[in-house]
């Protein structure tokens, strides 16, 4: 035979143990779940379908962990999985079942990196679109976020003001302070509004 189901050291789970070649982890439940026993015997074909199946567990896995840590876009979650050394097919059926589970959402990581953004330094609205579809996210999802926050004009007027105060720190030239605002997203008429207060 080609490999055999055989009990690790620690007596945590069990290896696929091929006579030549490297051999893998499976975890109890996935033995039981697949059918399999110590001992067990497998040909060719079957070690290298238990790998492939072990493989997705382990994206799988991976993916939890990730998302655990906190909440990721799928580009990000693609493009960690796939560093990792996962199939584009592992990764693609990691993503899928996490989405379906809700443990990947792309609206909720939207609105956890706004909220981080604007935490760390208050942006604009063309700007915080811009980051997000940078990272993935599509336009209606980054629309439906900004939209929630960017529609309440005491919200917005905060914002400004919260960077016109940090820019002012930094220059004493009202113009200039007006061009760093457009550079952080905010349109002139946010500015205008802000900064003569509300008039």
């Amino acid at each position: 035979m080609f490999a055999t189901i055989r009990r690790g050291a620690s007596s945590d789970g069990y290896f696929a143990v091929p006579r030549d070649g490297s051999s893998f982890f499976i975890p109890p439940h996935l033995l039981h779940a697949w059918g399999l026993h110590e001992g067990q015997e497998l040909d060719e074909g079957q070690f290298l379908h238990y790998l492939a199946l072990q493989r997705e567990w382990a994206c799988y896995e991976k993916g939890i962990a990730l998302l655990a840590l906190r909440e990721h876009s799928r580009l990000e979650l693609r493009t960690k999985l796939s560093q990792k050394g996962f199939s584009q097919e592992q990764v693609s059926s990691a993503i899928d079942r996490l989405a379906e589970e809700g443990a990947l959402d792309e609206r909720r990581y939207a609105e956890a990196f706004v909220h981080s953004r604007l935490r760390k330094s208050p942006e604009g609205r063309w700007l915080l679109s811009r980051r997000l579809q940078e990272k993935g996210v599509s336009r209606q999802i980054a629309g439906d976020v900004l939209d929630s926050l960017f529609s309440n004009e005491e919200f917005v007027d905060g914002l400004v003001r919260s960077a016109a105060d940090k820019l002012s720190r930094r220059h004493d030239d009202s113009e200039r302070i007006v061009l760093e605002l457009r550079k952080k997203g905010f349109s002139p008429a946010e500015i205008r509004r802000a900064l003569s207060g509300g008039e």
